[in-house]
């Protein structure tokens, strides 16, 4: 990964290449099928014993990742030697919520050993790094309501140190705040939720033409809506040519863009 000065600023900017990425907005039929018939993230079917105890973010990361694999034609590959960060929304709460309910009417048979490695942050990272064989780093980030804002500060972070040939970056949410009622219900039952992911494969930036991501720390940019996993999910959905720029908070920037070599344009 490599470290530029922005064109408006002179303070440093990494900038890397989106070598495949994609979004996926998942309903819960669709959460209650990949249970049953995991998304094929290895290129090879995976037995539903493997995501029986996993949060739905678990799931809807696998398939956002099984999506991005696919489209570049990386089914197969190895990725042995690359990162895994991933940002959850959130991240177990209806299965803690569940947790402590049946401890309250069960006491402590009631609760299952399954909820430290599939409920707690690094769930998603950790799942993904067996699947793929992965040996770098894997870590979950936040947990919070806008977990992807820290995503991509700790990703400029691992980019900027070039340990890594490359970084699968996985964001995860529902579309508005999933409040748990009893039995594991959402407390929203009018319309049910939407639960979305991003997935995006990091890699050095180089000649080729495409998607660039750049992250810069300059915190005063104005005119910027703050980034949210919603607003990044519509732009990878987008049609056309794809670009956004959004603030993270107190920090700095992000901003996706198009980038044509040999003209300098990005469009």
């Amino acid at each position: 990964m490599n470290t530029t000065l922005d064109s408006s600023t002179p303070v440093p900017v990494v900038c890397c290449q989106v070598a495949t990425h994609a979004a996926v907005r998942a309903t819960p039929e669709l959460l209650a099928q990949w249970r049953r018939q995991p998304p094929p993230v290895t290129g090879q079917p995976l037995p539903a014993s493997l995501v029986k105890h996993s949060e739905d973010q678990t799931l809807v990361a696998m398939a956002a990742l099984h999506a991005a694999i696919t489209a570049r034609g990386w089914v197969g590959r190895s990725f042995g030697d690359w990162g895994v960060l991933s940002a959850a929304n959130f991240f177990g709460r209806g299965g803690n919520a569940h947790t402590i309910q049946r401890f309250a009417q069960e006491g402590a048979w009631g609760v299952s050993p399954h909820i430290i490695p599939h409920q707690s942050l690094h769930a998603v990272s950790g799942t993904i790094s067996q699947l793929l064989k992965i040996h770098g780093p894997n870590f979950g980030v936040s947990g919070a309501a806008q977990a992807c804002q820290d995503a991509f500060l700790i990703a400029a972070a691992l980019l900027a140190e070039g340990n890594v040939p490359g970084l699968w970056l996985l964001l995860s949410g529902h579309e508005r705040e999933w409040l748990p009622a009893e039995n594991g219900k959402s407390a929203e039952s009018a319309r049910p939720l939407l639960c979305e992911a991003v997935a995006m494969a990091l890699v050095p930036a180089g000649s080729e033409d495409g998607l660039t991501l750049r992250i810069g720390p300059d915190p005063h940019r104005v005119g910027l809506a703050d980034l949210t996993l919603a607003a990044l999910v519509s732009a990878l959905d987008a049609a056309g040519p794809m670009r956004g720029q959004w603030r993270l908070p107190g920090t700095g920037w992000v901003e996706l863009g198009t980038v044509t070599q040999g003209v300098g344009s990005r469009r």
